[in-house]
């Protein structure tokens, strides 16, 4: 209770105090409580404050709250950054060029879009999937950063797949696993729809265009959970609703110029193309959004 112990047990139990003996000990109508385990489980935990009316024991169980966050883990954070950094050194290294055209920030958001070094690839290349899997990582650090940092208690039961108790490293795991696998599933999500539309010709470009934007967005993901982990206490709820705001103004930013580069491409009808995207670009974009504001 406000950071000195005390009390210690190793059994599961109802711990009781006097509100007013709290008020008169700590000075305070606040106090703030918090309790460490090796073990926790979140739900298992409910605070109460009970008070006596008529014969009977009262509880109001709005009366308390509980946050639940995680010790700060300060190696994980460094050994997550720099398997990232390692990882972009030796693709830097040995596809130096390939490396190049994927994080070339100019040509990534120019309406006339050029991909000859990359379309010499083909999207389940060795190469292509390393990309990917790079991807994948930059989204998975972010999130072992972001986790390690707050706690995202909301999340629980949104990903009934997921254990609601699972740690840091677990979710940094799984979120490593689906950003590779939606990734790798919009290969053939692009092929179909555009072949419904009459568009498979341009699939490739539309596939590509869309995924070194996603790379250098997933890259700059990871720099702001950088940037959030290492920010003060009292900057860090501020910091993270502009990170997802700014996230969602440039994801908005991407669906955009995916309409402008595939509209230069195509040599289709404006509705056209924009039920294409809607259907390949849109639906998932909302889906995405209602799970990142839910």
């Amino acid at each position: 209770m406000d950071q000195a112990l005390v009390e210690v047990t190793t059994i599961s139990d109802s711990l009781l105090y006097s509100v007013d003996s709290l008020r008169g000990l700590y000075s305070s109508g606040k106090v703030n409580v918090q309790i460490y385990s090796s073990h926790w489980r979140g739900k298992d935990v409910q605070t109460k404050i009970i008070s006596e009316g008529k014969g009977k024991y009262l509880t109001d169980s709005s009366a308390g709250g509980i946050d639940v966050r995680e010790s700060r883990n300060d190696d994980l954070m460094i050994l997550s950054s720099l398997l990232v950094f390692a990882v972009m050194v030796i693709f830097r290294t040995q596809v130096y060029r390939l490396f190049k055209e994927y994080f070339a920030l100019v040509k990534t958001f120019r309406v006339r879009q050029k991909f000859d070094l990359i379309t010499a690839q083909d999207p389940v290349s060795p190469a292509s999937l390393g990309f990917m899997l790079m991807y994948a990582l930059f989204i998975g650090a972010a999130v072992v950063n972001l986790f390690i940092k707050h706690s995202f208690s909301g999340l629980d039961g949104r990903f009934p797949f997921i254990d609601a108790e699972a740690g840091t490293l677990t979710w940094g795991l799984y979120a490593f696993g689906l950003a590779f696998l939606s990734i790798f599933l919009k290969i053939p999500l692009v092929n179909i729809v555009s072949s419904i539309f009459n568009l498979r010709r341009h699939a490739e470009l539309h596939f590509y265009a869309y995924f070194r934007m996603s790379l250098l967005i997933a890259f700059l993901v990871f720099i702001m959970s950088l940037i959030l982990f290492i920010s003060g206490e009292n900057y860090q709820d501020i910091l993270l609703i502009g990170f997802r705001w700014l996230l969602l103004g440039i994801l908005a930013i991407r669906l955009i110029m995916m309409y402008l580069i595939l509209n230069n491409a195509f040599n289709v009808k404006k509705m056209h193309l924009i039920s294409y995207l809607c259907s390949s670009e849109f639906i998932p974009l909302i889906m995405f959004i209602k799970t990142l504001f839910r």
